[in-house]
């Protein structure tokens, strides 16, 4: 099952030695790690059980040879050697079985402490699962000993390479739990299928000793450098490492300890195995410095001595075409009030006005069916911490001066010299207000330099309600700004309010008011959808009673993921599940309609500026939609780019991904990892098509190049950035 799955996972256009060489790397890498394990299990016997230690395992062998000789005597057992090929075949159906009934009722359900638990049942049936399996694989291979007429000694020399064997299942057949718990997030899984790897170990040690303390077997310790010599040869192979990396967690790990060994000027950067450092000996130059333009060395490895784009990318931010600027003029005389309601975690394909069959958000329709709604925007990074920053600066998140907080909180400071739209709104002449929720919002990040007014009524998590307790406190806002210019026949001051609201996020809370079926997790988040939106709507209804007209845009800070690509609830990858996030842009007076070009969250502050009359700050990315608003096209199609980085994790990964018409290219930094997809024909993105030479990937490449001279890939442990 491991094989077949594995398979599948790879494009079927690969040669069948391409599929050798996967299926080798990964029982090699997993053989590696269990010979570890059992050689640091019996360290530390050796040191907690110092001068018994002999004693010791030869109890626990002579335990262990009864047990094995009382079920050789069973009479059962010794006449129905079908049975015992029926049951080992069985295994795989078993763990199956076990692991995809676990998961149902753990994603059906939908809570954390269900989660843990089944992780705990997932890692019993791995455990259960390798005895039987070299129980019986001990069994069968004596009978067929037997049967060729050959010493049962040969069978002694197989229990010697038994743990790696073992090993090897847990990547194959297990490999499912594994993935199970990188989905759910829940280290524990982990946690235990490498633990049941050392405890097998150790109970096999007790069998193993014998055979390795005789002299004419000691050739046997020789195939201990096996898994390590085909880790160093088969790891610089593309089409194996690849697979491994991406759908292998002990493979993963390998490779990346391997990688490791080739850092020899120790900046974090590996120069084989994938690593992109280029220059293997010189410290100062690696990808995740910065790239100085035009000084004849190539800083961060990419082929480009620096890239320095006059202002942005494609049309680039600047001042609109004069016929726009006065279209645009005509259709807002004066500056208008903005709202500006941003969803977390809502992607785009689970609103019912981007063609999700339940109705799950009619005030997000019916603003649709009045506006203009962009079918292809992208968040500049698949969580709060990496989007809203560059949503908030028309900047991508890691070009900016950054401070990183604590591991677990994943905070990202912003710099005081960064200017945010807020303070670019407030500097001709709104009034600036906002109303968040979640600790990534709490004023010690700057994310409020520029908003007069910011409230925090709730700091969610994972388990409150917040969608009423944000919608009274901008409503309270709306009426406070409107009693200060009552007597006014005209506001004096626009407003410009920003609401962030949280319930999308896990874990989904269900509302049984909803009008449609809420009984799964997937139902679960629609409800969640259909009761945020009831919610925006009372926000809405509000701000147009205010004097001047009001622009609405409705978006979300990134997307979430329902099992696509393995995870269920995260938003860790740059995959389109967790990037495509829904975009609409209402203008008093404008023609309703869609664009279809790729847009990015980054483009709403230059957008909000045209709007707002307010000239851009300096070094934004972004550019205005309001060509796309007013025309429907822009004039020319630029590339969009995601990215985010986790430079804790073990390996550390910087995932940048660009996105140009029906093409995605994702690419991990550190390891040049790479995952092309064609949208037409591979909307969910589960046919990888990287390293079969197509001509988009390479353009598409250079782009990622040229991304990178304006990023900073931060290194592990890092506080600053840059």
């Amino acid at each position: 099952i491991g094989m077949v799955e594995l398979t599948a996972l790879i494009p079927g256009r690969a040669t069948w030695w391409s599929l050798v060489l996967v299926w080798v790397l990964a029982l090699v890498s997993s053989a590696l790690i269990g010979q570890f394990l059992m050689a640091a299990a019996w360290l530390c016997l050796q040191v907690l059980i110092p001068g018994g230690t002999f004693k010791t395992v030869e109890f626990v062998r002579r335990w262990f040879m009864q047990l094995f000789s009382a079920f050789q005597d069973a009479e059962v057992v010794r006449n129905s050697w079908a049975w015992q090929v029926g049951t080992l075949s069985a295994i795989p159906l078993f763990l199956y079985i076990w692991f995809s009934g676990t998961l149902k009722v753990i994603t059906h359900l939908n809570h954390t402490g269900l989660m843990a638990l089944g992780s705990v049942l997932i890692g019993i049936g791995c455990i259960l699962g390798a005895f039987l399996t070299a129980f019986l694989l001990r069994r069968i291979t004596g009978w067929l000993l037997a049967l060729l007429n050959l010493p049962r000694r040969s069978l002694r020399n197989l229990w010697a390479f038994t743990p790696s064997l073992l090993a090897a299942g847990f990547l194959l057949g297990g490999g499912g739990a594994a993935g199970v718990s990188v989905a759910l997030d829940v280290d524990l899984l982990w946690t235990i299928q490498v633990a049941s790897i050392g405890v097998i170990s150790v109970i096999l040690v007790p069998t193993l000793l014998p055979l390795l303390e005789q002299p004419q077997h000691r050739w046997v310790g020789a195939w201990n450098f096996a898994p390590i010599i085909a880790i160093l040869v088969l790891g610089q192979v593309t089409e194996a490492r690849q697979p491994v990396q991406r759908h292998g967690v002990l493979g993963t790990v390998v490779i990346h300890q391997a990688a490791r060994l080739s850092d020899f000027d120790r900046d974090g950067y590996a120069a084989f195995f994938g690593g992109a450092d280029c220059a293997p000996f010189n410290p100062d130059y690696h990808p995740g410095v910065p790239e100085i333009f035009a000084n004849g060395v190539d800083e961060n490895c990419n082929g480009y001595d620096g890239y320095m784009p006059e202002e942005g990318w494609g049309d680039g931010p600047g001042k609109l075409p004069l016929g726009l600027r006065r279209e645009l003029d005509q259709l807002l005389p004066e500056k208008p009030n903005i709202l500006f309601i941003t969803w977390d975690a809502a992607r785009a394909d689970h609103l019912s006005c981007y063609g999700y069959d339940t109705k799950t958000t009619p005030f997000a329709d019916s603003l649709a069916a009045e506006s203009t709604m962009f079918t292809n925007a992208y968040s500049a990074g698949p969580g709060t911490s990496s989007s809203v920053p560059a949503l908030l600066t028309g900047r991508s998140t890691y070009s900016l001066p950054l401070s990183l907080g604590p591991k677990k909180k994943r905070l990202m400071v912003l710099g005081e010299e960064v200017t945010t739209l807020g303070e670019m709104l407030q500097s001709v002449g709104y009034h600036t207000a906002a109303v968040v929720s979640h600790r990534y919002f709490d004023p010690e990040n700057r994310w409020n330099q520029g908003f007069v007014d910011w409230k925090q009524p709730v700091r969610a998590d994972w388990k409150q309600i917040t969608s009423p307790t944000l919608s009274r406190s901008a409503v309270q806002m709306i009426r406070m700004h409107k009693k200060r210019n009552s007597h006014k026949k005209r506001d004096s001051h626009p407003m410009f309010l920003w609401v962030h609201y949280y319930d999308p996020h896990v874990l989904y809370r269900r509302h049984r008011a909803a009008p449609f079926p809420v009984t799964n997790r997937v139902e679960a988040y629609d409800s969640e959808l259909w009761f945020t939106d009831k919610h925006s709507r009372t926000v809405a209804t509000e701000m147009r009673k205010l004097k001047r007209p009001t622009v609405i845009i409705l978006a979300a800070d990134h997307g979430d993921s329902h099992g696509e690509h393995g995870r269920f609830g995260r938003h860790r990858t740059l995959y389109r599940e967790c990037l495509r996030v829904p975009l609409i842009i209402h203008i008093p007076g404008v023609k309703p309609g869609q664009v279809d070009t790729p847009a990015s969250l980054v483009d709403l502050l230059p957008t909000l500026a045209d709007i707002a009359g307010a000239p851009y700050p300096a070094g934004i990315g972004g550019r205005s939609l309001i060509p796309g608003v007013l025309r429907g096209v822009f004039r020319t199609e630029r590339p969009v780019f995601s990215e985010i980085s986790w430079r804790n994790r073990t390996p550390p990964e910087h995932w940048v991904a660009v996105s140009v018409g029906n093409q995605r290219l994702l690419r991990e930094v550190v390891s040049g990892r790479r995952e092309y997809f064609v949208l037409d024909s591979d909307p969910g993105e589960l046919d990888d098509r990287s390293g079969l030479n197509l001509p988009g990937e390479a353009r598409l490449d250079d782009l990622l190049n040229l991304f990178l001279e304006t990023t900073i890939v931060p290194m592990p442990g890092a506080k600053q950035i840059p």
